[in-house]
């Protein structure tokens, strides 16, 4: 398989899981307050290095609330899919932002 494809898959696997995080509960307020940062943080037009000490610590609650980094992605594409016209640019400031969040095994990397 191609890097491109993996990527595709991946990235499809990522949404599939994103559109069944639940509604409501913890999950649903985490992603609820992501969205509105990042909307905040888009309209005073501050860049990716800028919002990142905003966003880190949505990443620490999202890793101690799914467990890993894989979860986080999920919360992340979720998040990000909110705004489908600023969809890669919030994935790009959430990836950022939550660089060096994880355990001891599991780090989200940049």
């Amino acid at each position: 398989m191609t890097a491109a494809r993996n990527r595709r898959t991946e990235f499809a696997r990522l949404e599939q899981e994103a559109a069944a995080l639940p509604n409501h509960g913890p999950v649903a307020d985490l992603v609820a307050e992501i969205h509105a940062e990042l909307s905040r943080l888009i309209l005073a037009k501050r860049g990716s290095h800028e919002a990142r000490p905003f966003l880190k610590n949505f990443g620490r609650r999202a890793y101690d609330l799914m467990g890993s980094v894989d979860g986080m992605r999920v919360i992340c594409h979720k998040t990000a899919g909110l705004d489908p016209r600023k969809a890669e640019m919030r994935r790009d400031m959430l990836d950022k932002g939550w660089d060096g969040v994880g355990g001891e095994h599991d780090v989200w990397i940049a």
